[in-house]
């Protein structure tokens, strides 16, 4: 389980790394949004493959929780409203 602390207005240190809790969709490095859409692809192509069809509203939930669980293995930390900002528009 994460343990985090507050260490500021806009971080918090979970498990001694220190992330930045406003960070923006637009702050990420090309190579990691490469990355997410990578992974968004291949869960995209998943979902239609398992399910004959394309993700709608509760598809589209499921989508980008698998692909925010992905995402939380990695060492990218971004708001979770900006993710799906991000790919939401990526998976319609």
């Amino acid at each position: 389980m994460e343990k985090s602390k507050k260490i500021g207005k806009n971080h918090i240190l979970v498990n001694g790394i220190v992330l930045q809790t406003n960070k923006k969709w637009s702050q990420l490095k090309q190579r990691q949004v490469d990355w997410i859409y990578e992974i968004t692809r291949a869960e995209h192509s998943n979902f239609i493959e398992k399910n004959n069809r394309i993700p709608r509203k509760t598809g589209k939930r499921l989508l980008i929780d698998i692909v925010v669980a992905k995402f939380q293995d990695g060492n990218i930390w971004l708001p979770l409203h900006e993710l799906e900002t991000g790919i939401g528009k990526y998976i319609d």
